[in-house]
């Protein structure tokens, strides 16, 4: 009951930080406002995938690298831990990332970012991740 718990708290952290983006306004570089921004596919693939790929290796410093600030200040070492004990190692040995879908959403306010649902395979369970991307193509969010 308190794993629950703690994963309960962790994913309401983490959605509370994927939904508190940036406010709709220029993009950086671009005379578009970001709810007229458009993602582009591959690149956010990509960067979901090197996530979920550093999370999985516990390369927590590389995985930090590519996240908003405020996502970094929320993951403390001991969230990771515990995201790695509580999930990942119960699901035994990491063999493959095997498909992923790509979205766009809106938050509240009109913010657009990509969302790319990343399903993992491993020895005992696998697991989908859900990794939100902002329009500097930094992850905001990580469940």
């Amino acid at each position: 009951m308190k794993t629950k718990a703690i994963l309960y708290l962790l994913l309401v952290l983490l959605l509370i930080t994927a939904c508190s983006g940036k406010k709709p306004g220029k993009v950086e570089g671009d005379s578009t406002k970001s709810s007229d921004f458009v993602f582009e596919e591959e690149k956010s693939i990509e960067l979901a995938e090197r996530g979920v790929l550093h999370m999985i290796k516990t390369e927590y410093d590389d995985f930090r690298k590519i996240s908003t600030d405020k996502l970094t200040e929320a993951l403390s070492e001991e969230v990771l831990k515990e995201v790695e004990t509580k999930v990942l190692n119960p699901s035994g040995e990491f063999e493959e990332l095997v498909k992923h879908k790509f979205s766009e959403i809106k938050d509240k306010d009109g913010n657009k970012y990509a969302q790319v649902l990343v399903h993992a395979k491993y020895t005992k369970a696998d697991r989908v991740f859900t990794v939100v991307i902002d329009n500097d193509y930094k992850i905001s969010g990580f469940f």
